[in-house]
């Protein structure tokens, strides 16, 4: 298990007395915790400089990375990506799935906190168990508040308050340039590709950034069939015929099957380079864009770091039309 953080963390101890809590994962000074509010209501109180911490929310490890400071423990996924890729190594413990980690892992590993999230937010009750642990979860229609929240908190307890509070500006700043260009650019959709099927990401979806965040307007308006997934919606399922009627001027492209580690599927664009799709206003002028699938589908945009290369990637894109 890779120990260290990257760089080094220096420990701010302050001088004179102070009070050793008594909570999951070990002592605690109270001059040296943070305490933070949960969705639920309740209160977990976090030591600063935390180590070793595994974190199961892929948001959290990606503001982290933005930070400088790695986690030591973390999912096991078929594909880690771009930054991330490191945590793929055997250098760092492997604590299980998204959707079931292993308790027994992370009691051996005996973490100062463990972060989840999302996928991952439903384990929060019975890891609570083993070590502090703080839900990050962030709601998609509140994408930004939601990361800035997470992002202060990280910050704070790493005492990189300063770092995030500059790196918030500068994506504020660039958001706000974007969301110009992005609401003059024409009407959009938001394809999830996986086995084959195409499925329309439109606004108040999980994927709906381009609608939601930076104001794109929606080329498909008409009802479709919805595509159920974990006791939500998915978004709707089209057709490359339903594309060629619907003629968008943008086409975003998220693939999901490279994004998970498939290797037995067929990328997305083969999927999409068909005569109906062809035949769109997007296709012609070259605005077919392809997302980075482990940012969108996995981090789901909920990271400093993934919504910082997001908007940079939307901005070239929209940048470069005719």
């Amino acid at each position: 298990m890779h120990m260290n953080r990257r760089p080094s963390a220096h420990r701010r101890f302050l001088v004179g007395a102070c009070m050793a809590l008594a909570l999951p994962g070990g002592l605690a000074c109270a001059a040296e915790t943070v305490s933070v509010a949960q969705a639920d209501g309740s209160v977990v109180v976090a030591p600063r400089h935390p180590e070793p911490v595994i974190s199961l929310d892929l948001g959290a490890i990606d503001t982290l990375d933005a930070l400088g400071i790695d986690v030591q423990g973390v999912p096991t996924l078929a594909r880690w990506s771009g930054p991330l890729v490191r945590y793929g190594s055997d250098r760092y413990l492997k604590v299980g799935s998204l959707f079931a980690p292993h308790p027994e892992v992370i009691e051996a590993a005996a973490p100062q906190l463990i972060l989840v999230g999302g996928r991952s937010a439903k384990s929060a009750a019975s890891l609570a168990k083993l070590a502090r642990t703080l839900d990050m979860s962030v709601e998609p229609r509140a994408l930004l508040q939601g990361v800035a929240r997470n992002a202060a908190i990280l910050g704070k307890l790493y005492s990189k308050e300063d770092e995030v509070a500059r790196q918030l500006q500068a994506l504020h700043a660039a958001i706000a340039t974007l969301r110009t260009k992005a609401r003059a650019a024409g009407t959009a959709m938001v394809l999830l590709v996986t086995g084959g099927k195409l499925v329309a990401q439109g606004p108040g979806t999980r994927l709906g950034f381009v609608h939601d965040v930076l104001g794109m307007p929606a080329a498909m308006t008409e009802p479709g069939t919805a595509v159920a997934g974990r006791g939500r919606s998915l978004g709707k399922l089209v057709t490359a015929e339903d594309i060629a009627r619907i003629d968008p001027e943008w086409i975003f492209v998220i693939d999901r099957d490279q994004a998970i580690g498939r290797t037995d599927a067929a990328p997305a664009m083969q999927w999409l380079d068909r005569e109906p799709v062809r035949r769109t206003r997007a296709w012609r002028h070259a605005h077919v864009v392809m997302l980075d699938g482990f940012d969108w589908y996995l981090t789901g945009n909920a990271g400093l770091g993934a919504l910082r290369r997001t908007v940079q990637d939307l901005d070239r894109a929209l940048s470069a039309q005719p």
